[in-house]
């Protein structure tokens, strides 16, 4: 009599469980905490008094909330899309967005990024609402390192929703502020951060050794010749 045999895993389930085993503790994509009093939110708070502020991990970039925005309520997002090198910061205000007056209001993160070899490249502003009556502002300024140190690395304008795009920065921490006027009548929706990055330069070791192996190449292609 032949033995039964035993059960073995099929092609297409042991590669269901590599993935599986690679997708665990994989990096969000997408995540966001809430400001103020918006009704109905589902996410955590920007701002946890007596404790540390929202803080999140998205691929090689650690977000941070300095200050959660002082005026209104809403959302702040943080997406990213993996395919690419972009990374959005997004504050939504709830309902029909914020209404004017508001004077001066602040919104400040810091973000670091803290694994791998790139660098930050540039950083652009969008703004949405409605602007009947003109001068609704948003400034934004970056800062080299996590704090605001200094003069700003970048300064970002945008006058009655207009979009200023890819200002360059560098660096791998910066810290940035948004400053944001409404005047009586207009309303500020949302306003988007962008960021993006490229691969910085190689370390001295690494160079070093990417120089060796070019010149053992030539030396060999020279033999051969």
């Amino acid at each position: 009599m032949i033995p039964p045999m035993k059960p073995t895993l099929s092609i297409a389930g042991a590669l269901a469980a590599a993935l599986g085993s690679m997708l665990v503790g994989a990096p969000a994509n997408a995540s966001g905490c809430y400001f103020g009093n918006p009704a109905g939110s589902l996410l955590p708070a920007c701002t946890v008094s007596g404790g540390a502020n929202f803080s999140t991990q998205l691929g090689d970039k650690l977000f941070t909330i300095v200050t959660e925005p002082t005026i209104g309520s809403g959302d702040v997002e943080f997406t990213v899309d993996p395919s690419s090198t972009v990374w959005q910061i997004d504050v939504d205000w709830a309902g029909f967005g914020l209404a004017g007056p508001a004077a001066n209001g602040l919104f400040e993160y810091t973000v670091q990024i803290n694994s791998g070899n790139n660098q930050f490249a540039s950083i652009s502003l969008d703004v949405a609402g409605d602007h009947p009556n003109q001068s609704t502002t948003v400034e934004k300024q970056v800062f080299s390192g996590l704090g605001a140190v200094g003069a700003p690395i970048a300064t970002l304008a945008s006058v009655n929703g207009s979009d200023v795009s890819s200002v360059p920065i560098s660096g791998t921490k910066i810290f940035v502020r948004d400053i944001y006027n409404v005047p009586t009548g207009n309303t500020l929706d949302n306003m988007g951060n962008y960021i993006r990055q490229v691969p910085g330069p190689l370390p001295v070791v690494g160079a070093a050794m990417a120089l060796g192996m070019a010149r053992q190449l030539r030396r060999r292609v020279a033999l051969e010749a």
